[in-house]
């Protein structure tokens, strides 16, 4: 299980699929820059390399956007360092709080990273995690930078 106590994630990017052209994909792509929060991630390895992950978190700003992420994770440890690539899909709920009323709207996503685990003694690690969630059917895409303790059990 990884305790990521910080999440942030940056500004918002759409695009067209077929043609990549730039343009505004919905009300909430300038709202949801800049936000932090918390992650939790819980692991189950089948295989050697291989293995399952769910990954839970929610960042607050502007807006408050809360992430529900399933998937698979590959990657091996070599001494104290574990580089890791993961899968993930889902769905991510965002919910715009202003005085006079409220708008939410829950997207499929998915995403795609790399995390890194610096072991430090036999059940803990600092965990270090980056991906990008694409998010709607215009392709909304963020990047998610995460960092914080990971325990073992």
């Amino acid at each position: 299980m990884e305790l990521l106590p910080f999440s942030h994630i940056g500004a918002a990017r759409c695009e067209v699929s077929i043609s990549g052209a730039a343009l505004v994909c919905d009300p909430f792509s300038a709202k949801n820059a800049n936000l932090s929060g918390w992650i939790v991630s819980l692991e189950k390895k089948y295989l050697r390399y291989f293995g399952a992950i769910a990954d839970l978190s929610g960042q607050y700003g502007a807006e408050s956007q809360r992430n529900f992420l399933f998937g698979i994770l590959g990657g091996a440890s070599v001494g104290r360092v574990g580089p890791f690539a993961e899968a993930l899909f889902g769905t991510v709920h965002v919910q715009e709080n202003l005085p006079s009323a409220s708008s939410s709207d829950t997207l499929f996503a998915e995403a795609l990273g790399i995390k890194i685990d610096l072991r430090l003694i036999r059940r803990l690690s600092w965990g270090n995690q980056i991906d990008e969630i694409k998010t709607g059917s215009f392709e909304r895409r963020n990047v998610r930078m995460s960092s914080g303790m990971a325990v073992r059990f």
